[in-house]
């Protein structure tokens, strides 16, 4: 990023300095407000956590074996704090880049490389005097620009300072897997036949044949399911949700035809 002035050869904070008071001054002669934000990065090169590190370096196109480099050159490492001649216990740190290296300021400025990549929202004025010309540009920035569509900005007529801004995001919704109901089919149940088999099978005498009520149930329960799993089986299918009451096949294929239309020519 052009606007990155530090731990870069030939560039200074005075580079910086020079370009954002240019920036205002041609702000103020165009008669427009100037507003600057502030921010001190703390410790800043212990903060860089390293599994968002390499997947940045990966987004900007680091190999795969370079990618397993660098994990190596920054994961592995132990720290302890030490007060006189007594030391803690050695804990893993997983955030951070070595400092007085080579390697770290680069990868400071590949993680904050992007931080100037937000984006106003809001185009038009939203705070505005009750007969006089708009006043004030309310400001939503994101670095997420694309995940943002249908902006709008309206008078909602509840007020009569301030519009009102919607913005829909962009989100995935998880795919819920429906649960396979089970039922049993009796499309080509015969009572006939079903009858016969279970006389053949003789329940009674299973019955007669147990000395406790308990394994008398067990072995009819057995038989008996064993008879009608043969003429009604077991099946799954997944819940299908119930149709539209208005929709009919007409009117499917009409909304068919229309998406692939649209597929062909978009």
């Amino acid at each position: 990023n052009i606007l990155l002035s530090a731990f870069r050869s030939g560039y200074s904070c005075q580079d910086t300095l020079i370009r954002i008071i240019e920036d205002w001054k041609n702000l103020l002669d165009n008669n427009q407000y100037v507003a600057a934000i502030l921010m001190d990065l703390s410790k800043a090169f212990d903060c860089l956590p390293h599994n968002l590190l390499l997947l940045k370096l990966e987004n900007y196109g680091v190999s795969e074996n370079s990618l397993k480099l660098l994990q190596s050159y920054l994961t592995g490492r132990k720290q302890c704090v030490k007060i006189g001649s007594v030391c803690s216990s050695f804990l893993d740190i997983y955030k951070g880049v070595p400092q007085r290296s080579i390697l770290g300021p680069v990868m400071f400025n590949i993680f904050i490389n992007d931080i100037f990549d937000f984006v106003n929202l809001v185009k038009s004025p939203t705070c505005f005097t009750k007969g006089a010309p708009a006043t004030l540009n309310d400001v939503i920035l994101t670095n997420r620009s694309t995940f943002c569509q249908n902006i709008q900005n309206f008078n909602c007529g509840l007020s009569d300072v301030h519009n009102i801004i919607s913005v829909q995001i962009k989100g995935t919704i998880p795919r819920i897997n429906k649960k396979c109901v089970e039922y049993r089919s009796f499309k080509n149940f015969d009572q006939e036949f079903f009858l016969n088999d279970l006389e053949q099978k003789n329940l009674n005498s299973i019955v007669d044949k147990c000395d406790n009520v308990n394994s008398a149930y067990e072995n009819f329960e057995s038989e008996f399911i064993s008879v009608i799993n043969k003429h009604a089986p077991m099946k799954k299918k997944k819940p299908v949700d119930k149709p539209v009451p208005f929709m009919n096949k007409n009117l499917k294929r009409a909304i068919y035809k229309k998406r692939m239309s649209y597929n062909k020519y978009n």
